[in-house]
């Protein structure tokens, strides 16, 4: 479990056999071969860790995601210190957010909201991640810009996740209805933008230049527009009348889009940036392959894999569905408890 592979030159091996084990400085051009090497980055803690962070944040009660929230975070620099690479993080956090997201999205058939504690933390994160980009790289390429302009979708995103709770605090119940109406009228806008935004931007966007990485960002950017497109219906239909809101089937593509994405990330993690030097599961298993069956391979799995889990989550999600269509307005903090009412009915449709 703690075997990772490094490309050698050939003719560093030829003139300095001794060479071989700090062969992984070499920066000259990789060659076919692989050679095993030990090394002391750790293979089954980042698993664990995120295995758990998935199953907690999507399926805990929000004690139990808050209390995750704070101690995950140690626990993924301690990793990184033992030699977890970032790049294997970045794309397991995402990853757990849209998983996340689409577990909130079975229970409460609606567009995801946040509390404003929440929101404002990952809001706080983001911004810290554009000025930290600013100061250590500066705007002078594209690929750097590209890198803001995600985290200022991420940004936005996450604001408009936010807007409700916030706007709830501060108006009183009539002010609030109101202000609601517009909140979510604004997000038939702004969310599918936000997403769409960072999947234009992969569609071309190269930070990874090895083939199998490039079509895995491919797909994702495909993935991102379509899930784009759906919250978009969604957020549509929640402005609606009850009558008129999302149906059954609206809602499970919902969840679908959103695991589908969490997933696809996950296991890019997993097969792409397990190891330093951008090396995962792929690399040990099939190195050699053509990166394009590859990918379709691991993309069809994916989609087996993640209609099964969000036909369980709309499964599991029924009595939440109906719970919220109760008079109870707001929202909670991200776990099994985080129901929040519909735009229309409920307290409206009774007091109509």
């Amino acid at each position: 479990a703690d075997v990772t592979y490094t490309y050698l030159d050939s003719a560093v091996l030829a003139s300095a056999p001794d060479m071989a084990l700090n062969a992984s400085h070499h920066h000259g051009p990789p060659l076919p071969a692989m050679v095993p090497m030990t090394d002391s980055t750790p293979t089954l803690y980042p698993l664990l860790l995120t295995v758990a962070c998935t199953i907690v944040m999507s399926f805990g009660r929000a004690r139990s995601a808050s209390l995750l929230m704070v101690l995950g975070g140690p626990a993924i620099v301690h990793s990184i210190w033992l030699g977890v690479p970032g790049e294997f993080w970045a794309h397991v956090l995402f990853g757990v957010v849209c998983v996340t997201a689409g577990a909130v999205a079975g229970r409460t058939g609606q567009l995801v909201s946040v509390p404003a504690w929440q929101g404002g933390a990952a809001s706080l994160i983001f911004v810290g991640l554009i000025i930290g980009e600013y100061a250590t790289v500066g705007f002078g390429n594209l690929k750097y810009v590209a890198h803001v302009l995600i985290y200022v979708s991420c940004l936005l995103l996450t604001l408009s996740a936010t807007a409700e709770d916030m706007c709830e605090r501060c108006c009183g119940l009539l002010a609030w209805r109101l202000v609601r109406t517009r909140v979510r009228l604004a997000r038939v806008l702004i969310d599918p933008s936000c997403l769409a935004s960072i999947g234009i931007i992969f569609m071309a966007h190269r930070h990874d230049p090895s083939d199998i990485a490039i079509m895995f960002h491919r797909v994702q950017s495909a993935l991102l527009l379509s899930l784009a497109l759906v919250v978009g219906s969604t957020a549509a239909a929640s402005t609606q009348p009850a009558a008129a809101a999302a149906g059954p089937g609206l809602h499970t593509l919902h969840v679908f889009c959103w695991v589908l994405n969490g997933f696809w990330l996950l296991g890019m993690a997993v097969l792409l940036y397990l190891w330093r030097g951008r090396r995962g599961i792929h690399h040990t298993l099939y190195a050699g392959s053509d990166a394009g069956e590859a990918a379709t391979l691991y993309f069809a799995l994916t989609l087996l894999v993640s209609a099964t889990a969000a036909a369980a989550l709309t499964g599991a999600g029924r009595k939440e569905l109906q719970a919220a269509s109760q008079p109870e307005l707001g929202c909670r903090a991200i776990g099994r408890d985080d129901t929040m009412a519909p735009l229309t009915g409920g307290a409206e449709g009774g007091e109509s």
